[in-house]
């Protein structure tokens, strides 16, 4: 039995001949095969994306990088209208920094990326009346909207197969796993926003 990543005819199949499988209006058609290629796109887009969460996760934790430490991002996080402002603050670096490192490592890629997913939905959604594009005064959400993008792909995508969680039979099928994941990342940074911003 083959083993391929999604469903239906155009699934990517691992197993596929290279042969052709079939003619179609007399032109040759080949299978989607996962190739070497996929996988060095998705570990170089995992590791973009735990290099800058880690990063800001570091940032928030311990102010390294310039950055505000748990204090001070907590005033912020106030200041935007969050109840439960140093809460907040240590459960967005403790996601940022865990799930950073494990889609960094391939290991649980899907629901690490789906944990970082619902932090990105609060940064875009609390700056969407700023515009798009980002300004030398902070403003805009191009750079949060990028990363919710790039996780979301993570979390659909799955983390490759230059990964840990080739050990782990529940993500070894990415297509299954994904929607799931998806909804559930979604719907904690949308109960979040609702529950937590005044």
């Amino acid at each position: 039995m083959s083993r391929a990543y999604g469903s239906g005819r155009r699934a990517l199949d691992l197993d596929a001949p290279t042969a052709a499988i079939e003619a179609h209006r007399g032109r040759t058609r080949h299978p989607l095969r996962w190739h070497a290629g996929a996988d060095a796109g998705i570990l170089i887009l995992r590791v973009v994306l735990a290099c800058a969460f880690l990063g800001h996760g570091a940032q928030i934790m311990f102010g390294a990088f310039g950055g505000p430490g748990l204090n001070g991002f907590t005033q912020y996080l106030t200041v935007q209208g969050f109840a439960m402002g140093s809460l907040l603050a240590g459960v967005t670096a403790i996601v940022e920094l865990g799930c950073g490192t494990l889609v960094l490592v391939g290991m649980f890629t899907q629901a690490s990326a789906a944990a970082l997913l619902a932090i990105m939905i609060n940064a875009v959604w609390l700056k969407l009346g700023t515009g798009f594009f980002i300004r030398p005064n902070g403003a805009g959400y191009e750079l949060e909207f990028v990363l919710a993008g790039l996780t979301a792909a993570v979390v659909l995508a799955g983390a490759g197969r230059a990964a840990l969680d080739r050990i782990f039979p529940l993500f070894t099928r990415p297509q299954v796993t994904g929607v799931p994941c998806l909804v559930l990342g979604v719907a904690v940074g949308v109960v979040v926003r609702i529950l937590a911003h005044g």
